[in-house]
């Protein structure tokens, strides 16, 4: 089973950050194919082997009041489902990775879940944050 496609959001500025990704996933995965959306518009002279999706391909009819509305990270938040189902369309097993990740090592396990799951979360942590008081602690517990 080959890999899922990557799908990093990132805003114009971040559009380099992609391409780090792209370049990492695709040196564990071979042939696989990254899906970037840019959700305001890519940067001249962008070519990165990757396959840039614009937010107007989407259609999205609101997608410009979303963009008056959020920041960037809101922005990508609010069309992540959007943009994911837009790949999975295509036939494409998917992975979203963000755009600041850096690939290390073939993603084998994912591969394993995706042969029984349609799609699988990763959490940013395994275990709860201690809390105190009803605030949670800032600080990561090993």
């Amino acid at each position: 089973m080959s890999a899922p496609a990557a799908c990093p959001i990132v805003t114009r500025s971040y559009f380099s950050y992609a391409c780090v990704l792209a370049e990492s996933y695709a040196r564990h995965h071979p042939r696989v194919r990254v899906y970037v959306l840019v959700v305001d518009g890519l940067p001249p002279g962008a070519d990165a082997g990757v396959v840039v999706v614009e937010s107007g391909s989407l259609e999205l009819t609101y997608v410009q009041d979303l963009a008056v509305r959020y920041g960037p990270t809101e922005l990508a938040t609010a069309v992540k489902p959007t943009f994911l189902a837009h790949v999975l369309e295509r036939k494409e097993r998917v992975v979203y990775l963000d755009p600041d990740v850096v690939v290390r090592q073939p993603f084998d396990e994912l591969r394993r879940v995706l042969r029984l799951a349609d799609i699988v979360l990763t959490p940013h942590t395994l275990a709860p944050f201690p809390l105190r008081g009803s605030e949670p602690e800032t600080e990561l517990v090993p």
